[in-house]
């Protein structure tokens, strides 16, 4: 599901409103947790639009590794597709402690009550 920007792109910013970043950028949030079917364990890369800047493997027998990962597939995403690289378990497991902007923490706690 496409939450839309804050401010819709092809009508100028009202006057007096200086919108940041996160304003301006679409959130990806899953239709449903259970599409999020991707590995659980091993090592990958991310492809280079999730991950522009590096190109080191993601662990996912660590915590820290994966919280890093999820967080960067939740605020890079360009498409509900991106997310299926994730792991409805491993994502669990790492929400509370993720690094996320406050937009894109609510967007996802809105539609699903069990991440409040």
């Amino acid at each position: 599901m496409r939450i839309p920007p804050v401010f819709d792109r092809s009508h100028p910013v009202p006057a007096g409103v200086r919108p940041g970043f996160w304003e301006l950028r679409s959130i990806w949030v899953a239709e449903d947790l259970g599409t999020l079917t991707g590995p659980s364990s091993g090592t990958l890369i991310l492809p280079p639009h999730l991950q522009w800047s590096s190109r080191r493997p993601v662990r996912l027998d660590d915590p820290a590794s994966v919280g890093e990962w999820y967080a960067c597939v939740m605020r890079e995403s360009l498409s509900a597709e991106d997310l299926a690289i994730l792991n409805r378990e491993l994502f669990l497991r790492v929400w509370p402690d993720l690094f996320l902007p406050g937009r894109i923490r609510a967007a996802w706690q809105n539609s699903f009550p069990e991440l409040r």
